[in-house]
């Protein structure tokens, strides 16, 4: 007997299904995107548990004819291509068949459509790919999808699974992709009865940003148009002011699909390299047309990276769209977004003098750099010490402006600002928290607008954020009013650090759940509070944080990496070879 065998029919499904239905996410893309193909002008997701529960996309589309509503969950069945030349020059989302099929095979499924001269809509209950029930129902023209206990019947992808709040992330993540390529149709998602996106029609691209991000950032947008050499590109890309800081927010459509492409964000970043600083990333929505013919969609199961014939052309394009969109003009802003960035630096002290923290600058530079006036007297100044400790360290100065160099009678000490100062910082947050502190007030209350994912992490947090001194309160769907903030933030950049706090927040994957993020929430602002590599600081700034460090009796940074390095005068004079 050989050794090569065929597979039955419902392993192949599940093999096919795990190349297809990576997460929920993917289940959502294909829903949507059926839903577009079929001509949908509002499609609505309701989301439960991340989508692991449920997921329920429902369309006002052309519908799906009674005889093909069995058809369609099977595999390799399509009414969108017919031959093999259909493959090189599609013009819908969906084409191989397998989207429906592969969902139905791991897990319990309900197809419910009616085709617009139909007077009854047909259904279908479906579980581990089997037909388990067909019948005709009442509905209005359109389909509704339900797909509930994904991956009941394969326990080890559903294991791989995130948290929901993950899972969640990326469901919202796939449908604001859609929404940008189609702003003519309405897009709503649900989780937790709560609407986290409600996406009415507009006649532009930049209205249906300003939806997702915000007015004041629809407004800010400047547009890329370009055509050259048969590639056609057209977007937006939002001001450095807006940058971000990671890639995710940077969205490339090739014929209004979304891909996802090394090439083209090396474009990009190629593109700005000379005008951004090392590190940020835009809010970029860009589109290619080019002939069907000059590029694969062929490439990946999900349809979602892209090969082009001609790459170079494509990425010179790009290139050229981007700084010709970006213009002159940005050399002001990218110098007032410079002079904007405060020297993130608060060191407690017994002193109750105000010190001037500025950045150093070379003898010959007559402009006075920009700096900001933080008091070194804090409520929290008595944390490590009550009295200016007898020490006999001497401040050498800073190397790399990174590192603080200072010696002993003994002993060379090396010292990483930020990760010293991040410790420092963080021990003052763990005492707010622990005693529940009363934060300061503000004058004028700081608009925080953010994304959906972003507002729901700060609602669940808002207990450990009041213990350390925030007052904030709900102003609309996905905003907020900060009122009060800890002593620690006053003279900061509160929306900023509160913005970075809820990106590292969403990315962690490891904590159980939301509220159990106290010890997370705290090291991310103790990150974002504190100096950073290269910020020149002055001797006496230097002076004032090692006078913290000598009764702190821990030696690393809250994530682990130590913050000093001791080199001791007999082995530098062994270095040298004078024993």
């Amino acid at each position: 007997m050989g050794r090569i065998k065929v597979l039955p029919p419902s392993l192949a499904n599940l093999i096919a299904a795990g190349e297809v239905i990576e997460r929920p996410a993917a289940v959502v893309k294909e829903l949507i995107e059926n839903a577009l193909d079929a001509q949908a002008t509002r499609i609505e997701v309701e989301v439960e548990k991340g989508g692991k529960e449920l997921i329920r996309v429902k369309d006002d589309g052309i519908g799906i004819l009674p005889e093909d509503l069995s058809l369609a969950i099977q595999r390799h069945t399509t009414s969108k291509i017919s031959g093999p030349e259909d493959l090189f020059y599609l013009r819908t989302l969906g084409f191989r068949g397998e989207a429906l099929a592969s969902m139905a095979a791991v897990s319990k499924l309900r197809l419910a459509s009616r085709a617009q001269e139909q007077p009854w809509g047909r259904e279908i209950l479906v579980e581990g790919g089997k037909i388990k029930a067909e019948r005709e129902v009442g509905l209005p023209v359109g389909t509704v999808v339900e797909v509930r206990d994904l991956f009941f019947n394969t326990p080890a992808r559903r294991k791989f699974l995130k948290k929901e709040a993950t899972e969640l992330g990326h469901i919202y993540e796939t449908v604001v992709r859609l929404s940008l390529a189609y702003p003519e149709r309405a897009f709503y998602l649900k989780s937790r009865q709560r609407y986290m996106l409600r996406l009415t029609p507009v006649k532009g691209l930049d209205e249906r940003i300003g939806q997702i991000y915000g007015i004041e950032v629809a407004r800010a947008l400047r547009q890329i148009k370009l055509e050259k050499d048969g590639i056609k590109i057209e977007g937006f890309i939002a001001p450095l002011t807006y940058s971000r800081p990671s890639a995710r927010d940077m969205f490339f459509y090739v014929n209004r699909r979304w891909v996802r492409s090394a090439l083209l964000n090396q474009a990009v970043y190629k593109a700005l390299s000379d005008l951004w600083p090392k590190g940020r990333y835009p809010l970029l929505v860009l589109f290619l047309e080019l002939p069907l013919s000059e590029v694969d969609v062929n490439v990946h199961p999900t349809k979602q990276e892209v090969r082009f014939k001609k790459g170079y052309m494509v990425q010179e394009a790009i290139e050229t769209a981007v700084r010709q969109g970006l213009g002159e003009r940005w050399k002001e802003v990218i110098k007032g977004f410079e002079e904007d960035v405060p020297l993130e630096l608060q060191i407690a002290s017994s002193d109750s003098k105000v010190s001037s923290f500025k950045p150093q600058a070379k003898e010959e530079d007559k402009q006075e750099p920009i700096g900001v006036t933080i008091p070194l007297e804090t409520k929290e100044s008595t944390l490590f010490y009550k009295t200016k400790p007898e020490t006999n360290w001497r401040v050498l100065g800073q190397l790399w402006q990174t590192y603080i160099l200072c010696e002993t009678d003994e002993t060379l000490i090396i010292i990483d600002q930020h990760a010293a100062h991040e410790r420092l910082n963080y021990e003052k947050l763990k005492r707010l928290y622990e005693h529940s502190s009363k934060g300061q007030e503000l004058l004028t209350p700081i608009l925080l607008e953010l994304g959906a994912v972003e507002a729901g992490i700060l609602k669940d947090i808002l207990p450990e954020l009041e213990r350390i001194g925030f007052a904030l309160e709900s102003f609309g769907e996905t905003a907020f009013l900060i009122r009060q903030v800890p002593t620690l933030f006053m003279d900061k950049d509160v929306r900023g650090i509160l913005e970075k706090v809820l990106t590292d927040l969403r990315i962690l994957e490891k904590a159980p759940n939301l509220t159990d993020m106290a010890g997370a929430l705290l090291k991310s602002m103790a990150c974002h509070l504190s100096i950073r590599a290269h910020d020149a600081l002055t001797k006496a700034e230097m002076e004032h944080l090692l006078q913290e460090l000598h009764h702190l009796n821990i030696l690393h940074c809250p994530h682990g990496r130590p913050f000093y390095k001791v080199f001791k005068k007999e082995e530098i004079a062994k270095f040298f070879h004078r024993h």
